[in-house]
């Protein structure tokens, strides 16, 4: 992030490859920052999917996934945090989690060599259906402490022959639920939403809910438990009730990204009307400017340092957004 990258995102575009160009040259490599994950349910979209057969319906059919399950619902479960909640996440794959994952203290961290990350939650999606050995690694990290969420439908089934009872033994610690045996967890009722919470704990602090529908309420209840203090939090309302498909209204949404030993922050507001929020970043940063990927202009931008909960370190600044428009924060 030296003073080439600084000339270049002034000066390099023009016209309507303003706003794409810069902001490409500025979320281009670097690091990802991420403290949830949810895992990509591919084996039950998988055993859940059929074909259509010859009917002239075929492509169509195809190109809209086929009959989907009313309880794979990791879309959702992604449009509630990332617009309802303002919540960054990445989408695990379940091999990516066995083969590149290692549970560290009470975090799961993604061993790549330039785009590592560090998850505080883990989210089990909707799905009757999910691998043996991700249920070990799912398993693993609860035991060591770690914050497991589940949605909609636990699993039953193993996406490898002959290994369902190690799933079903995965979930029933992890989240005290089972078909064959008295459960272990404790229910409560979610502050906003009729609707149960199971909750289960070990003596490592480890934590697994179970609730049978993803409401952005609800997902925000237990996560204001297991992740006190975000990475950054937009301090902006929550959107309970996310409009998707046609009915899209577009969000108030962040990415965070480490460059060149910068923090890079991107904020965009989709919507139609201006926001007014101060954000709040965790960890002592300096040196806040702000570039507008719209005429590349830069500003420096004043900031103020607090603690908040467990004694962690934010950073606070104002955060000013017109309607469908965007920001980058860097800072040190």
């Amino acid at each position: 992030m030296g003073t080439n990258i600084q000339i270049e995102f002034e000066n390099k575009f023009d016209g309507v490859d303003y706003f794409l160009g810069r902001g490409g040259y500025m979320l281009r490599g670097g690091r990802h920052i991420s403290d949830v994950a949810i895992i990509y349910p591919i084996a039950a979209l998988q055993t859940a999917y059929t074909f259509p057969g010859t009917s002239m319906d075929g492509h169509y059919y195809a190109y809209m996934g086929g009959i989907v399950p009313a309880e794979i619902d990791y879309m959702e479960v992604g449009e509630s945090l990332f617009r309802g909640l303002h919540l960054d996440y990445t989408y695990l794959h379940p091999e990516v989690l066995v083969e590149k994952c290692t549970v560290e203290g009470k975090e799961l961290k993604l061993n790549n060599v330039n785009n590592w990350e560090q998850y505080k939650v883990l989210i089990l999606p909707g799905g009757d259906t999910f691998s043996a050995d991700a249920a070990a690694k799912v398993l693993e990290f609860y035991r060591a402490g770690g914050a497991v969420i589940a949605t909609s439908k636990l699993p039953t089934k193993a996406a490898e022959f002959g290994r369902d009872k190690e799933v079903r033994d995965m979930v029933f610690e992890v989240f005290g639920l089972s078909e064959s045996k008295p459960s272990t967890c404790t229910v409560r009722h979610a502050r906003y939403r009729f609707l149960n919470v199971f909750q289960n704990r070990n003596e490592n602090g480890g934590r697994g809910y179970f609730i049978a529908k993803p409401y952005t309420s609800v997902l925000e209840e237990l996560l204001q438990e297991v992740l006190p203090v975000r990475d950054v939090d937009m301090g902006a309302e929550p959107e309970y009730y996310v409009k998707m498909d046609h009915d899209y209204a577009g969000g108030i949404t962040y990415t965070h990204k480490v460059r060149g030993g910068k923090d890079i922050y991107y904020f965009a507001n989709s919507t139609d009307k201006p926001i007014e929020t101060t954000v709040a970043v965790r960890g002592v940063k300096k040196n806040l400017e702000a570039w507008n990927p719209h005429d590349g202009e830069k500003s420096s931008v004043a900031a103020s340092h607090a603690e908040r909960r467990g004694g962690a370190q934010v950073t606070e600044f104002k955060l000013s957004l017109p309607a469908l428009s965007g920001m980058f924060i860097v800072a040190e």
